[in-house]
């Protein structure tokens, strides 16, 4: 008897935390921030920099589905960082706000993390979600717009 309340009270605990957490993502509020995140290491020297992440997003590949609805296939794709299973996707040359930008996209869907992710890069290679960048603002604003309003067809996840 005991193991059959215990069996019951896990059951319901694990569907009440899944389907909160699902239904608290499909809203696209627009919950992000701005972290510090490795990039490289090369010889002895760790290479750090600034990546936005977007958290009430409703899949880790929102962030790619975006770019490649607005802009068309990638340039590059190379392994992800948070996820064997979910790689960077690069796009260059990308015009915003008559501005040329590379953007790398990333994500995370599992247990511990759930997010979607830009790294964005300037003509000249400077980290436009550095504090101070001029046009961090803008960018933001852009990438928290276009995610609220993303429609991909599911093509277009089923492909990435």
């Amino acid at each position: 008897m005991r193991g059959l309340l215990f069996i019951t009270l896990s059951w319901m605990i694990l569907v009440q935390c899944s389907s909160s957490k699902y239904a608290s993502n499909n809203n696209r509020s627009g919950s992000y921030d701005v972290v510090m995140v490795e990039l490289a290491v090369e010889k002895l020297d760790t290479i750090y920099s600034e990546e936005l992440q977007f958290y009430k997003v409703d899949a880790a590949i929102d962030a790619p589905a975006l770019m490649y609805t607005e802009y068309g296939k990638w340039h590059k794709m190379v392994n992800g960082k948070y996820q064997n299973n979910i790689p960077r996707y690069v796009w260059e040359n990308v015009e915003i706000d008559l501005k040329r930008y590379t953007i790398i996209t990333d994500g995370a869907e599992n247990g511990d993390e759930f997010f979607t992710a830009f790294m964005i890069f300037d003509q000249e290679g400077n980290n436009c979600m550095k504090k101070g960048y001029s046009d961090r603002s803008m960018l933001i604003r852009y990438s928290e717009n276009k995610l609220k309003s993303l429609d991909a067809p599911d093509e277009v996840y089923l492909m990435l």
